[in-house]
């Protein structure tokens, strides 16, 4: 009798207690709850902290600041050796700026002399660059001898060279080295400096032509009694940089670098609080875009003064495409429009410039690219404009963004949907007047998520509103048929022995929930959208690890470029998605409550 009663009061407190055992549960895999441990591992390597390092020579741009080596006011010349090392005859383009007088030879023949000050070139695209002064040259097989003299006085005394192909992308093939001088050289310098040279007796604007020591050949030292002139390394310059420990899971940029990667993160983290009602997540968006606020002036010096153009938050001063502007501001645009953050205004309008009057357009006004040849519309840039038109039409009050989002979206599906399959190409060259080869996943990921913004913020007065409601359907239609029994899709859509994809699908489902739950959708898409998170799931560690993510990816002119991208564990290119995500599916499912 004793045991009978024990069992019924185990029973019965097992009953009692049955409801918040399984709240806990359906808790611990609610959808927001996995946004939310992605959200947490982001935190948790994210050190907002900087340290002091050492400045390394790129290996793209060669700088030399005669005004840094030889500061004062002194007059006379200075001059520069290395040796470009090529593995064969070829024809280059010598990209070259100066803000002095500057002398240039090669192989000892005078192939540069300008008095002009032209200090000023540009990266246009990645690894493609636009100098004042392009100049044809040959190059030997082997060590080619480059010297150039620059005229001292002023303060500003930069002289930069790159070695580019006829597209002028830098040609990596090549490359600069001390080591015909002294092969036990050990340092990561590519030059040797000498001067100043002086000659009272010669006037200043004369000193380009007159030869002075080192025209005459390469000697140890120069000068007959003391003080004697010594080659000397560039000097070393320290620089600051963000800390990324090396236990973080990541280690190509940080967290909390300006990047697009980061800004579409950080935007779901501002969607993150506002679902989850959990205020840190706002907090660190703050944190981040504050951080980059607060530091923004002395960056810039770094970018500007101290030549260092890959260093932290380089691609806000960079802003050759939108990878470096409108997609990065997004977090601080979304928390400007809510109130938070005036001090961001500046940077918001710097972006906002850039779309409008500095980023590359066709005729039409379709926003592209300068790479990998001039004109090309790349899918992921309808995501990387699209958003931020759409919320500076609502900060400006002006209906012309909204305009121009509206032409985006009809202008990219025109250019790159494929009729036939029902999904889009990564890309269309202008030129060629013909789309690139795949039909990647994250390039229609990008695509679909941007429509959906644009669904969700356009004005449904807007002309081209109903007309994008369509592409929307039309999207949504074709990519169901591509997704596999696992609920995920393939790197290469079509390709069903690429691998499957992350955060590709996660961008669907992002589309696909906002369409079932705005109506824009039938209901039929339901259960490919919650399968869709399922597979998601399964990519989610226990320590919001998101595994899956396909790399940063170029257009590749083969489908062996896609298939053989790989997949860094809790790459940025895709967490904000996956966060977003699971915010989506969770007011899915709440809405169905």
């Amino acid at each position: 009798m004793k045991c009978a009663h024990i069992l019924f009061n185990c029973v019965f407190t097992i009953l009692l207690f049955l409801p918040a055992i399984v709240s806990a549960q359906y808790n611990a895999d609610s959808p927001i709850e996995f946004s939310k441990r992605v959200a947490d591992k982001i935190i948790r390597e994210t050190s907002f902290e900087f340290q002091i390092t050492q400045q390394k020579p790129s290996e793209a741009i060669q700088s030399i600041d005669f005004g840094f080596e030889f500061p004062g006011e002194n007059s006379g010349v200075a001059y520069a050796i290395s040796y470009i090392n090529s593995k064969s005859e070829c024809e280059i383009k010598l990209g070259i700026s100066h803000a002095s007088p500057l002398k240039v030879w090669l192989n000892d023949k005078s192939v540069y002399s300008s008095s002009d000050n032209i200090d000023k070139y540009s990266e246009i695209a990645y690894d493609i660059y636009s100098f004042p002064k392009e100049i044809v040259a040959r190059l030997n097989s082997g060590e080619n001898k480059i010297f150039v003299k620059s005229i001292l006085g002023k303060k500003s005394n930069s002289v930069h060279l790159a070695l580019l192909d006829q597209n002028n992308l830098i040609k990596n093939n090549l490359s600069f080295s001390l080591s015909p001088l002294n092969k036990k050289l050990e340092t990561d310098q590519k030059w040797l400096l000498v001067g100043p040279f002086e000659s009272h007796e010669v006037p200043s604007d004369n000193l380009l032509e007159t030869v002075f020591p080192p025209e005459n050949g390469f000697n140890n030292y120069y000068g007959k009694a003391d003080p004697f002139l010594n080659w000397q390394l560039p000097k070393t310059r320290l620089i600051i940089k963000d800390v990324m420990k090396p236990e973080y899971s990541f280690q190509q940029h940080s967290y909390f670098e300006w990047h697009y990667s980061n800004g579409q993160t950080m935007l779901a983290f501002a969607l993150l609080a506002q679902a989850s009602k959990e205020t840190r997540y706002l907090e660190h968006v703050k944190k981040y875009c504050m951080t980059t606020i607060k530091e923004y002036d002395y960056f810039r010096y770094q970018y500007y003064a101290m030549n260092e153009k890959t260093g932290f938050n380089y691609r806000i001063y960079r802003k050759s495409m939108l990878d470096d502007s409108s997609a990065p501001v997004l977090p601080f645009i979304e928390l400007y429009n809510n109130g938070d953050l005036p001090e961001s205004k500046f940077i918001i309008d710097i972006m906002a410039d850039y779309i409008s009057n500095g980023q590359t357009r066709l005729r039409d006004a379709t926003l592209c690219r300068p790479e990998p040849e001039q004109n090309t519309i790349w899918a992921d840039d309808l995501f990387m404009g699209v958003p931020f038109l759409l919320r500076y039409a609502k900060m400006t009050d002006n209906n012309k963004y909204f305009d121009d989002a509206g032409k985006q979206v009809i202008n990219f599906f025109k250019y790159l949907f494929d009729e036939k399959l029902g999904i889009s190409f990564h890309a269309w060259y202008d030129q060629k007047q013909k789309n690139s080869i795949a039909h990647w996943g994250r390039a229609n990921g990008w695509m679909v998520w941007a429509v959906s913004e644009a669904l969700l913020h356009l004005p449904k007065s807007n002309k081209a509103y109903n007309r994008i409601l369509g592409i929307y359907k039309k999207q949504m239609e074709g990519l169901i048929r591509y997704q596999s029994k696992s609920g995920l899709w393939h790197q290469v859509l079509d390709e069903p022995d690429s691998y499957e994809e992350t955060s590709c699908t996660a961008m669907f489902v992002i589309a696909l929930s906002r369409g079932l739950r705005n109506g824009w959708l039938d209901q039929k898409y339901k259960e490919n959208v919650l399968r869709a998170w399922e597979a998601i799931k399964t990519k989610i560690g226990p320590d919001g690890t998101v595994t899956g993510i396909c790399q940063g990816t170029g257009i590749g002119d083969n489908l062996e470029f896609y298939l053989k991208r790989k997949t860094p564990p809790h790459d940025p290119r895709g967490l904000g998605a996956v966060i977003t995500a699971g915010i989506e599916i969770q007011l899915l499912l709440d809405q169905n409550k």
